[in-house]
């Protein structure tokens, strides 16, 4: 009434029972021979310094990792990884069903990320509306917040922000295909007039000390007029560049030591600004 079966394929047994009054009857039952468990364990690969990767094991319903310290869950099939050295992560794999276990090892390379340098050429203001960003150390790049960009993906982009901006630069390596970041930070202060120096008095004598009357330094300017009076009112020099400068001559002739005046109108990004003042001229 209760054999002992061992099938090594799944089978369907039919019994046929007799009664003392020599009736019968069928019955069945199918015995279903499980498959043993294929254990798996993924990836052996490589990947980038402090990528996060995820470990994959299968086969089983029991997980152990280890070392568990460097793992997400040490009791999941697919654990979270994140590393700087080449490690090897071993699971213990049970399948209580057929009470079989396995132990399997993979290992990750890690690959060094490049080193990403973001720098300014400047900070901005009122006289210097833009600067030149730039990022060493990959061989293509990706800036952030691109809308104050010229070419977001420039290693050497224009900046033009309007407020205080963090930009973030992402650098890739082709060799490695890893990526790594950095940050600057560019200033924006428009709170202020314009600062430009004027010389009180200048020498034009020749001796290559101070000889040509100049105003340092206006910086970025969308206009400048300046215009320089004698003590008699005319005017004795006016340029529209701010790099031009007065060697101390009036229509081809040496002017005389003395006082004069000089008058500045000038406009940037912010406002117009005017200045006026005294100049000696002295040999």
């Amino acid at each position: 009434a209760n054999p002992v079966a061992t099938p090594i394929n799944s089978t369907n047994y039919i019994v046929i029972v007799t009664g003392t009054n020599s009736c019968t009857a069928t019955d069945s039952i199918n015995i279903m021979i499980r498959p043993d468990p294929v254990f798996t364990i993924s990836p052996d690969d490589t990947t980038c310094n402090n990528k996060t990767v995820q470990l994959n094991a299968s086969g089983g319903d029991v997980y152990l990792w280890s070392p568990a310290s460097m793992v997400s869950n040490a009791n999941i099939a697919n654990p979270s990884t994140n590393t700087n050295t080449n490690t090897t992560y071993t699971v213990l794999i049970k399948n209580t069903a057929c009470n079989i276990s396995a132990a399997l090892n993979t290992s990750l390379t890690v690959l060094p990320a490049p080193v990403i340098n973001a720098l300014k050429l400047n900070d901005v203001s009122c006289s210097v509306a833009s600067t030149e960003l730039s990022a060493t150390g990959a061989n293509e790049y990706s800036w952030s917040p691109a809308g104050s960009l010229d070419n977001y993906t420039s290693p050497h982009p224009l900046a033009t922000p309007t407020t205080t901006t963090l930009y973030t630069v992402t650098g890739l390596d082709f060799v490695t295909n890893c990526a790594a970041t950095d940050t600057v930070t560019v200033f924006v202060n428009k709170g202020g007039a314009s600062s430009f120096f004027v010389p009180s008095a200048f020498s034009p004598n020749g001796d290559g000390l101070n000889d040509c009357f100049k105003v340092k330094h206006f910086g970025y300017l969308k206009s400048v007029d300046i215009s320089i009076y004698n003590r008699f009112g005319n005017m004795v020099f006016h340029t529209t560049n701010v790099d031009d400068c007065w060697n101390g001559t009036y229509k081809g002739k040496k002017s005389d030591m003395g006082n004069y005046v000089y008058y500045i109108k000038a406009e940037d990004n912010c406002e117009a600004y005017i200045k006026k003042g005294n100049l000696v001229l002295v040999r």
